[in-house]
């Protein structure tokens, strides 16, 4: 690892340890083999924005380094390899494949490479030239590679969406030639890495490819790529794709791309335009037995300009205009749950921002319907900023179990890793996204909680979702409520505060599930309740409250209710000899509450039974349906003058 302070994690040796000796004899090594296998490495350098990975190494080398220059040979597999520099990936679970003999100057750490065979993927390629470390921060290089007979499906062996679907069997046409180069001196040991000069040309003219069982091909592949830099700055580089088309399923695809300054401030030239058929992909390429698509979309884009006029909003200066259309498309794959409809939807590209006129949505049963505009595009695409945005959304039915996106097939990578552990159905959102949502939902329902006339203000930022002013219609009654959803993968958590009015206690209990284990008590009481009442709680993979680790507290108020079938109340009532306390009617109550531990616990309240009154001092009520109260019980003046007391103490303990 390198750090934002150019400090590496491998420098440990003290530079008092690193004294030079003199007046030894040289190094002389006669070396066998030395082995690495099932190897990996992971290298991250936050300085430069470099990260690199592979995920299995094998390596054997074997030579003679007991003179000054030697000669060894090295054979060498790296699986799953994945370089990120800057924004852009350049490998992404590739195989390469090195077998090379080098000449080494052990004296002057000068290696040079002659017979060797480089391949990444399908893609075969030889390399000359030589490379030195000058020392451990400065290295200097005179390095070529070309493919002198390099076939147009040696390059698709480079894209993972082809090279994973049935590659032996594809049938392609036509000739690639590609080169590259790097000469120079890489110099680490300065604040910003000093890059020698490289380039790299691609250039496909008239291919094509095609898979024996499907009835079409892909026609007319045409690329024109250089990446160069001169040397010095990584932000000496130019990516220039000059061309690229194709027509797939006799849809023409063409756009170019040309990007300058990548690291300071990326100056874009990118045009598209495109017809898209979903339903005639799979004419072309094979889709899973479970992957459907249909519908069209049409795109025509132009971004013309530097990134620092975008960030300044000098709107003059950077050109964004377009627009994209998707009508009827399906999306149905194992990854989703239900399948993902885009009924219709607009997008109008301005230099300001995108407007959404139009954009209806359906996930299974559930449909969503939002307009507004999206901020910050260009920047949340190239430089992963975030994306902004107001939009105004709607429902007529949202099922939240619609939206949870785990379902069977998309399980299967997950299960693969550690079979038998419970998979999650959390909803994480996205970090880089700050979006402002005016909405109103006419039904919503999470398993069996049922709601209604929903509207109010949720703000999505830093992968929370904040809901203010939120009004409803649930469980017989109305609820206002504000609070926040955070979205961490791990331990997904909901916390704020909600007013109740006129809400029935036999709903609350039929609809919420964690309420049947905390208050079993609401189970077996007719009437309404109003309150209020703080909470936090974690939530588990299916999206429902840790019981054991909810914190709440508030207050309930009641008029008016009834009570039945609570056995600790039935004794009550034969112990006494009061049959108005077997299922009693209370006219009122107020009750302050708070959950912790999992438990429910309540103290100092008091109620009439008829003309008893009952002083709860403390009490709990626990996830398992255990209950302990304590309390006193005013005796009636006509009854404690017979039975010479005014007052009983009553411990109340069982299970619900």
């Amino acid at each position: 690892i390198v750090n934002k302070e150019s400090k590496r994690n491998w420098d440990i040796i003290k530079q008092d340890d690193m004294k030079k000796s003199s007046g030894k004899k040289p190094f002389k090594l006669s070396l066998k083999e030395l082995k690495i296998k099932d190897g990996s490495v992971t290298y991250d350098d936050y300085r430069d924005g470099v990260s690199l990975s592979v995920g299995k190494i094998n390596h054997k080398t074997s030579g003679d380094f007991s003179d000054e220059i030697n000669n060894f040979e090295t054979e060498n597999e790296f699986e799953d390899a994945y370089l990120k520099v800057g924004k852009i990936v350049w490998l992404n679970n590739y195989k390469i494949e090195l077998d090379a003999k080098f000449k080494a100057d052990t004296q002057n750490n000068r290696y040079e490479i002659s017979d060797n065979t480089l391949n990444i993927n399908e893609l075969k390629l030889s390399l000359n030239g030589w490379f030195k470390i000058v020392d451990k921060s400065l290295y200097d290089m005179d390095l070529s590679a070309n493919a002198e007979e390099c076939q147009f499906k040696d390059i698709l062996s480079l894209i993972p969406a082809i090279h994973t679907k049935k590659f032996e069997d594809i049938e392609t046409k036509g000739l690639v030639r590609i080169n590259g180069y790097a000469k120079g001196q890489l110099d680490t040991r300065t604040a910003k890495t000093l890059w020698p000069s490289f380039g790299f040309d691609i250039d496909v003219k008239n291919s094509s490819f095609k898979y024996p069982e499907l009835p079409k091909s892909v026609d007319n592949v045409n690329l024109k790529c250089k990446i160069s830099n001169n040397g010095g700055s990584i932000d000496n580089t130019i990516v220039d794709i000059s061309k690229f088309s194709l027509v797939m399923a006799d849809a023409p695809f063409g756009g170019r791309l040309k990007i300058t300054r990548p690291a300071s401030d990326p100056n874009i030239n990118l045009y598209a335009k495109s017809r898209i058929n979903l339903s005639r992909i799979k004419e072309s390429y094979p889709l899973d037995k479970d992957q459907k698509l249909e519908g069209t979309a049409d795109i025509d884009l132009t971004i013309d300009g530097s990134m620092s006029y975008y960030k300044k909003k000098m709107y003059d200066r950077f050109k964004f205009s377009g627009s994209m259309t998707m009508s009827n498309m399906k999306f149905n794959t194992p990854s989703l749950s239900h399948p993902l409809q885009i009924i219709s939807a607009k997008m109008n590209f301005t230099s300001r921002y995108i407007d959404v006129p139009v954009m209806k949505i359906r996930v299974g049963g559930s449909d969503l319907q939002a307009n507004g505009h999206l901020d910050n595009v260009i920047s949340y695409i190239f430089q992963n900023d975030t994306l902004k945005g107001s939009l105004n959304t709607t429902s007529s039915y949202l099922s939240i179990s619609d939206l949870l996106t785990t379902a069977d097939g998309a399980q299967s990578h997950e299960s693969s890793k550690a079979k038998g552990k419970k998979t999650s159905n959390v909803i994480v959102l996205p970090q880089d996204m700050n979006l402002t949502m005016a909405s109103t939902f006419n039904h919503i329902t999470f398993d069996k909680i049922d709601i209604t006339n929903a509207r109010g203000q949720f703000t999505m930022s830093n992968g929370r979702l904040r809901m203010k002013g939120i009004s409803l219609n649930s469980m017989g009654g109305t609820m206002t409520l504000n609070g926040e959803y955070a979205s961490d993968a791990a331990t997904p958590r909901l916390k704020g505060d909600v007013n109740i009015d006129n809400v029935l206690y036999s709903e609350v209990f039929r609809q919420i599930t964690s309420a049947r284990k905390l208050i079993p008590i609401f189970g077996k009481t007719k009437g309404r309740f109003h309150g209020n009442a703080t909470f936090d709680t974690p939530l588990e993979s299916d999206m429902k409250p840790n019981l054991t680790q909810l914190r709440a507290q508030g207050t309930i108020s009641s008029n008016d209710i009834t009570i039945s079938g609570v056995e600790a109340l039935h004794r009550l009532s034969k112990a006494l000899k009061r049959d108005e306390f077997y299922d009693p009617e209370i006219s009122h109550v107020s009750i302050p509450f708070e959950v912790k531990d999992g438990k429910v616990l309540t103290s100092n309240f008091s109620f009439y039974i008829a003309d008893t009154k009952f002083n709860v001092e403390n009490g709990y009520t626990s996830i398992n349906g255990n209950i302990d109260y304590t309390m006193h019980v005013d005796i009636p003046t006509s009854e404690s003058t017979i039975l010479k007391i005014n007052k009983a103490g009553v411990r109340i303990t069982g299970t619900i």
